[in-house]
């Protein structure tokens, strides 16, 4: 996030809605187990996940990628101070072992360059959230190693946009030729681009720009992670997506 925008949420915290959509998400296994195979083959060693939340996506790298062995790190980034408290006492409970040893950190502050640090910048639902989105592309460009990779997922298609995206700060969502766009612009190739979750455009835009539901439905949510994400992750593995609900970009920073 640029520095004014996750300062902002440092000090003032998150809204009612973000609290409850992120409570919500946190136990749809299947849709995030999806987004991390998705970006697996492109994790590098040392990772820097931007905007971790409650650590639910954290999670998931932790178990899958830092205990494949060697020397892989993580340094996970939350501005928001209360919800950081929920990450740091999630890692706590769980990773006291890698705290200690120093290949997980936490952070509870904003994401400014560093100079070649890491090569693997994450940001999973976060760019949609940041009024300026190209600052901050920018800023993980400059601090990625070369040769480093940046994993961005986000809500797309702006006819998609509801009440409910406002009320959880989203300022945005994207087509996938935008935010290649903003990728390319800051100096990354892209590596990987595609939609994702074609079945879930027609639900989303039923309930939530039609009917006007202003927050997440958890039973429903959890129905749809059990049913609807396992076959729409099949047919799109086979067929690929020519819209969804969500984008997915993996960005390459050039070796010189």
């Amino acid at each position: 996030m640029t520095q004014n925008v996750m300062s902002a949420l440092g000090n003032a915290g998150v809204g009612e809605a973000l609290r409850h959509e992120l409570s919500t998400i946190e136990s749809l296994v299947n849709y995030h187990t999806w987004i991390y195979h998705e970006i697996q083959p492109f994790l590098g060693s040392q990772l820097t996940e931007i905007g971790g939340g409650i650590g639910t996506f954290s999670d998931l790298l932790i178990r899958h990628h830092i205990f494949g062995g060697g020397t892989r790190t993580i340094e996970i980034l939350e501005p928001a101070e209360d919800l950081f408290a929920q990450l740091k006492h999630k890692c706590h409970a769980r990773y006291t072992g890698l705290l200690q040893t120093n290949r997980l950190r936490l952070t509870n502050g904003v994401f400014t360059p560093r100079g070649n640090t890491f090569d693997t910048a994450i940001m999973i639902n976060v760019l949609e959230h940041i009024e300026n989105d190209r600052d901050l592309i920018n800023s993980i460009y400059s601090s990625v190693e070369p040769g480093g990779t940046l994993a961005v997922f986000s809500p797309a298609l702006p006819f998609l946009f509801s009440t409910l995206d406002r009320r959880v700060g989203h300022f945005r969502r994207y087509r996938k030729p935008d935010l290649a766009a903003i990728i390319e612009g800051a100096g990354f190739s892209i590596e990987k681009l595609q939609y994702m979750d074609i079945l879930g455009v027609m639900p989303w835009y039923a309930i939530n720009v039609l009917a006007g539901s202003c927050s997440f439905n958890p039973l429903l949510a959890k129905a749809y992670d059990r049913i609807g994400i396992p076959i729409t992750r099949w047919v799109e593995h086979y067929f690929g997506a020519p819209i969804g609900k969500n984008v997915l970009v993996v960005g390459r920073k050039a070796l010189h």
